[in-house]
């Protein structure tokens, strides 16, 4: 990978630590690889099932010698499979991620960034969409360490333009991918369509959902006062209008209302919900927040 794509996401000191990391499921997930799910740095790794008799070609380091000792027969140790993860990164890159300091779409790169590194380096298969009023974009999913190069050269050139429309990707995203899949959603989830009928399309048994809330800390709390001028980023709408202590702290009310409202939704349909304010460090977000949510183990 070189140097400047690197550093511009994540620094190469944070990504050898991200090296001691994994991706989880809460879930059990169809795959092809044996061994890797639950522990990629201890070898094989698989649950004892059954017995059956040895037949040539077996591999010998599963026969049960204590059997064979016993009973002067050789059997074969069965275990069950575990199952490689698939993982599916939807990421937010409407006009409305342009905003803030840090800003939205900075953010939301590095946390994709840092999902998909733990991934491909645990040999689990990863993919990108990134969404605005329509899918603008995709990397398709591959797993390896060789692929991380790419990974962040795709993240580093994605722009923020156009309008939200979270309903469209989730459709598309859902049309376009089957089986079974972690999909983490990285969205600051300004729709004006809400952000119900996007995240009902993921309301799946094959889906294990992880919602990443992204807003900017001027979102959650301005500092603006006074008469102003309000400019719709993604609309172009301008509102005028006079910013009062009182009408302050309504906003921020109802904007703790929306986030508590998103939680709920995404806890009585089984999803987990993050909230990031791009204020707080990346590294706390991906290796304590994602830790204690059950995306990220190790």
């Amino acid at each position: 990978m070189t140097e400047t794509t690197t550093k511009s996401l994540l620094s190469p000191e944070f990504l050898k630590r991200l090296d001691r990391l994994e991706l989880e499921t809460r879930r059990i997930l169809g795959g092809v690889i044996k061994g890797d799910r639950r522990s990629k740095k201890k070898g094989v790794s698989i649950d004892f099932a059954d017995y059956r008799h040895y037949v040539r070609g077996d591999d010998l380091r599963f026969i049960d010698w204590n059997i064979y000792g016993r009973l002067d027969r050789l059997f074969i140790k069965i275990f069950h499979e575990e199952q490689d993860l698939q993982c599916h990164l939807l990421l937010d890159t409407s006009k409305s991620m342009r905003f803030g300091q840090p800003g939205k779409l900075e953010y939301a790169r590095q946390i994709a960034a840092g999902i998909a590194y733990v991934g491909l380096t645990g040999s689990d298969k990863i993919g990108i969409s990134c969404f605005r009023e329509e899918a603008s974009g995709a990397l398709p999913a591959a797993r390896g360490r060789h692929n991380v190069r790419r990974m962040l050269a795709f993240l580093e050139g994605l722009e923020a333009d156009g309008r939200t429309s979270l309903h469209a990707a989730a459709r598309e995203f859902t049309q376009r991918v089957k089986g079974r899949s972690v999909v983490v959603v990285v969205s600051d989830f300004l729709d004006p369509a809400g952000f119900e009928p996007a995240l009902r399309y993921l309301i799946r048994e094959t889906l294990d959902v992880f919602v990443i809330h992204v807003l900017a800390p001027q979102e959650i709390r301005p500092e603006i006062t006074g008469h102003v001028e309000m400019h719709d980023m993604e609309t172009d709408h301008k509102l005028e209008l006079t910013i009062t202590p009182r009408l302050r702290d309504t906003y921020m009310r109802n904007v703790e209302a929306f986030c508590r409202k998103i939680k709920d939704y995404c806890v009585r349909y089984g999803m987990s919900y993050t909230f990031a304010p791009t204020d707080l460090p990346i590294e706390e977000l991906l290796l304590k927040r994602l830790r204690e949510d059950g995306l990220i183990k190790g």
